[in-house]
């Protein structure tokens, strides 16, 4: 099949800049759902068990990578590290997690986005949003854009498709939400990390009960809810990946009698499952058991999209066959720059003062100038591996800043290629101010709002 004219410039993107994968665009989208419709039409095992249930290696969670020894360090949580309102410093973190994830081929069953509204929710530490859909679309568009920049970065799934507001009796809550309320609140965050080129939505566990719009299905659950699957994640909002349940999320409660595709203490009836949207259900064959008939062929294709996305194959390894026809053109000058970098790591034991190893970041076509953590205390014999640069010239005590062809302003270095020149929440600023009778405090402005702070602040 000849590969669509977007898919062979992203293609063309990759081998030049010789790492990570290309911006995601919708006509990148486009062309790959083109190439997985083809390779879904041709594959003997669409509708089959083996294919929609089941499916995938996967990580233990959206931040820890608990299987493979010596990959998963403890991270902070999601919240806390939405809390910085820094989209840099999320890059950063989904720059390490793509890797612990992707190098042993793993996918990552994360991040979630879910927006807060209950305090006592049990996993609110695991979602990035806050109260805020606007906070949480930001931080997952630079999550999700940022893990793109590693070589085979993990299959991301954003979860949990939706609203999933508390855990007490999460498998039998019905979330009673009109049209309006689900994409003025809920859905920011999800379709930022769909315009962000996610590989799957993971559905939740409670019944959804869309009473407005374009909805018509009644009571049913999220993970065979044809109003919210259907209507509003693929065809509205552009969704190619796959609806993947949570682990036994298709498993019909007491309270679920009635509601679409349900008998109390059974799994939700398979046709109407495979109808309503779901994909992939996890961790094994319940309700898709046997396979499914209905729309079989398009949840194949969209099982190939999820993988091809991030730079794999069906089978979750690297898809190497669909860069190998440009690896020789572009072979000797990346081979090139390679042998640059390891002789200049060869030869001494220690600093001598005419250059620094680069530690972080590893990316883009100009490590040393970007270079924002510069080590002087080691010579270029230490500076070896895959995370260190040895870098000829003075050590800069900042970071480095370039000018805005614009303004003619300074701003700081766009690291990652293109996901965030500037923090679209703006920049802290303080300002004194005095109290009669009491000590100076100060104000900070942030996000728009100004607040006092305590003077030990």
């Amino acid at each position: 099949m000849a590969i669509g004219a977007a898919a062979s410039a992203a293609i063309l993107w990759v081998c030049a800049h010789g790492h990570g994968l290309p911006p995601y665009t919708p006509e990148l989208r486009d062309s790959l759902w083109e190439m997985a419709k083809h390779e879904a039409s041709k594959s003997s095992t669409s509708g089959s068990s083996s294919h929609v249930c089941g499916y995938g290696t996967w990580g233990d969670s959206g931040q820890l990578n608990q299987w493979d020894q010596g990959f998963s360090p403890c991270w902070p949580s999601t919240l806390n590290a939405a809390a910085t309102w820094d989209v840099e410093l999320m890059a950063r973190w989904s720059v390490e997690m793509a890797r612990e994830f992707g190098e042993p081929n793993r996918g990552q069953l994360g991040p979630g986005v879910n927006v807060a509204r209950y305090a006592w929710n049990g996993r609110l530490a695991e979602y990035m949003s806050g109260e805020d859909p606007f906070l949480g679309a930001k931080m997952i568009e630079a999550q999700v854009s940022a893990g793109r920049k590693v070589n085979n970065p993990a299959v991301q799934v954003v979860k949990h498709w939706i609203p999933n507001t508390i855990e007490k009796d999460r498998n039998g809550m019905t979330e009673v939400v009109d049209e309006r309320t689900l994409f003025e609140v809920y859905y920011p965050p999800f379709q930022a990390a769909v315009d962000a080129g996610v590989s799957a939505v993971m559905c939740s566990y409670n019944l959804v009960n869309c009473t407005s719009g374009m909805c018509s299905s009644g009571r049913a659950y999220a993970c065979a809810n044809d109003d919210i699957l259907n209507k509003h994640l693929k065809d509205t909002m552009g969704f190619k990946g796959i609806v993947m349940s949570d682990w036994d999320a298709t498993h019909c409660q007491a309270e679920a009698k009635g509601s679409g595709g349900c008998s109390a203490g059974s799994y939700i009836d398979n046709d109407f499952a495979a109808d309503a949207g779901l994909d992939l259900e996890m961790p094994s064959c319940m309700t898709f058991s046997g396979g499914v008939s209905k729309r079989a062929e398009e949840k194949e294709a969209r099982l190939h999209w999820a993988f091809l996305v991030q730079g794999r194959s069906i089978d979750g390894m690297p898809n190497a066959q669909v860069f190998a026809q440009y690896e020789d053109e572009h072979h000797e000058s990346s081979a090139a720059l390679r042998g640059r970098r390891l002789e200049d790591a060869e030869g001494q034991e220690k600093n001598d003062g005419e250059g620094f190893c680069c530690w972080w970041p590893q990316t883009g076509d100009d490590v040393c100038g970007a270079c924002q953590n510069q080590d002087v205390r080691v010579g270029r014999s230490k500076c070896t591996g895959r995370g260190a640069t040895w870098c000829h010239g003075p050590h800069s005590p900042s970071a480095p800043q370039k000018e805005s062809a614009s303004t003619g302003k300074k701003s700081a270095h766009d690291w990652l290629s293109g996901v965030y020149k500037t923090n679209p929440f703006g920049k802290a600023s303080t300002s004194s101010v005095s109290r009669a009778g009491h000590q100076e405090q100060r104000e900070v402005t942030l996000y728009g709002k100004t607040v006092e702070l305590c003077p030990h602040v």
